[in-house]
């Protein structure tokens, strides 16, 4: 609640990111509300444009928190591996550009 709270009024003073605002770089998931959002427009330059990994990213998450109500936890295990490992090195090139 309190970072709820704090999240609040970080955004109703202006701010879009702690994050950038802190450390003065972007996170490694920056632009996935935005794409998702781009994406429910069907706007997918825009998507593609604020973070394409957004899709893989939110299912990562979907099925890291439901894996118990799969047989083949390994596989879901594997995926969320490969989208973190993904995600990184497009962090990274968009760093360096």
């Amino acid at each position: 609640m309190v970072i709820g709270i704090f999240l609040a009024v970080f955004f109703a003073t202006g701010f879009t990111c702690p994050i950038l605002y802190f450390f003065k770089i972007p996170c490694p998931t920056c632009g996935v509300t935005r794409a998702l959002l781009a994406l429910l427009r069907l706007d997918f330059k825009a998507y593609l444009q604020y973070n394409f990994m957004a899709v893989f990213l939110v299912s990562a998450v979907w099925l890291l928190i439901h894996a118990r109500l799969f047989r083949r936890r390994k596989i879901i295990y594997g995926y969320c591996a490969a989208v973190l490992l993904a995600n990184t090195a497009v962090y990274i090139f968009r760093m360096i550009l």
